[in-house]
């Protein structure tokens, strides 16, 4: 394997991966000295078994710039458990179904600024405004703040590619300290006033017997405003992509909108919104007739083990009508990404409100389309589209 190709991992390279899983469900990669995990069993294997396959040194000091608590996902048990318990809090089921109608009427309102145009990036104009206006309805925030959060999400994604290198985490710096500065002041305004929000509760819930300090505040935001936003966001554009590639699947969407629920899902599926995650080995261990030793780094390839034929039928086609879908794409385990409900609720508003309104959709261009942001993320740079301008929606946006 080159360097270019391992520092382009997204779907443009994943017959290069597939090729690898053919031959073998562990790949030992010697110009990172990483070893790739490509098959459905064995990512599962290696998600639940944090002992052995540790988050720690991993990806935990994505942070280490503003904040001196190790991030959520950085966490393995028992530090994850208290911590995740809290902000699992955030996400139930019921808060999520409250959540609907907020999400529709914010996925209107950024569609109202375009939709007259008859032509937008879905990527500029839908997939990076929605989710963090969402996230920042949750936390408390001005949605209005958006384009804060949205420079911060992508420098937090860049910092936290497997491949970053410390030149690089001197570019992420500045911006994340501007991040820290600017949370902190919402965490000591929530001590001596706080609201109906979920940035309130992190500063004065009480964890066994104690409450956080104002580094775990700090950091348990950050994770929620970055990832609260890269996966919802290439998944929206990513959708798009594909529908428009496979127009009997779009047409067949338009026609039964029922079919949203597991559109989605194949589409979480069929080109996943992280493509790659890291994982640090704490003993010796074999893999496949591979022996890792502690300190081994390793990666899980979500895109091959979504492709693996021996649970998917017909890997490689696209059918938004797939049912069951045991996907990847959120992990698995104790780390199954505690946002997925939010998320997928994202994605579904976004394509069905865009559906509705824009007629006629389609490629605005047939340049060769570029994946932006870190190379363990799989979302585009842009994804420029036309259509028919459908009517205009007058929207009361409710508080989240």
């Amino acid at each position: 394997m080159t360097s270019s190709t391992f520092s382009e991992p997204h779907s443009s390279g994943l017959p290069y991966y597939q090729e690898l899983a053919r031959k073998g469900e562990v790949h030992f990669e010697p110009s990172r000295e990483m070893y790739l995990v490509l098959s459905h069993r064995l990512v599962r294997r290696v998600l639940t078994d944090p002992h052995t396959f540790s988050c720690r040194n991993g990806i935990e000091n994505v942070f280490k710039d503003a904040t001196s608590a190790p991030a959520l996902l950085g966490l393995d048990p028992p530090d994850h458990t208290r911590l995740r318990a809290l902000a699992a809090s955030a996400f139930t089921p019921q808060t999520v179904a409250r959540l609907k109608r907020c999400t529709y009427e914010l996925a209107h309102r950024v569609l109202n600024e375009v939709i007259e145009a008859g032509a937008m990036d879905v990527v500029a104009d839908i997939s990076d405004k929605l989710p963090l206006m969402v996230i920042a309805g949750i936390l408390g925030l001005p949605r209005d703040d958006w384009k804060h959060f949205l420079r911060w999400s992508h420098y937090i994604a860049a910092a936290a590619a497997p491949t970053v290198t410390r030149e690089k985490e001197a570019d992420h710096r500045g911006p994340l300290l501007e991040m820290r500065r600017y949370l902190l002041a919402e965490i000591e305004d929530r001590r001596t006033r706080p609201m109906e929000d979920l940035l309130s509760r992190f500063v004065h819930a009480d964890v066994e017997g104690a409450r956080l300090d104002t580094e775990e505040v700090l950091s348990l935001t950050m994770l929620l405003v970055s990832a609260g936003h890269g996966t919802t966001a290439n998944g929206i554009g990513q959708g798009i992509r594909w529908l428009l590639a496979h127009p009997d699947q779009l047409d067949k969407l338009r026609r039964d909108r029922r079919l949203l629920p597991t559109a989605v899902e194949e589409i979480l599926r069929y080109d996943p919104p992280m493509y790659m995650v890291p994982r640090v080995v704490t003993r010796t261990v074999d893999l496949e007739g591979h022996t890792l030793e502690e300190g081994d780094r390793l990666l899980y390839v979500a895109a091959t083990a979504n492709r693996d034929e021996n649970v998917f039928s017909y890997p490689d086609q696209f059918d938004i009508t797939r049912d069951p879908n045991p996907h990847l794409s959120f992990g698995y385990g104790i780390h199954f990404c505690l946002g997925a409900a939010l998320a997928r609720q994202e994605m579904r508003a976004a394509l069905d409100v865009i559906l509705d309104r824009c007629l006629h959709l389609e490629r605005a261009d047939t340049a060769p389309l570029e994946h932006g942001g870190a190379v363990h993320l799989n979302g585009l740079k842009h994804l420029r589209v036309r259509f028919q301008p459908g009517a205009q929606c007058s929207v009361d946006v409710a508080a989240a």
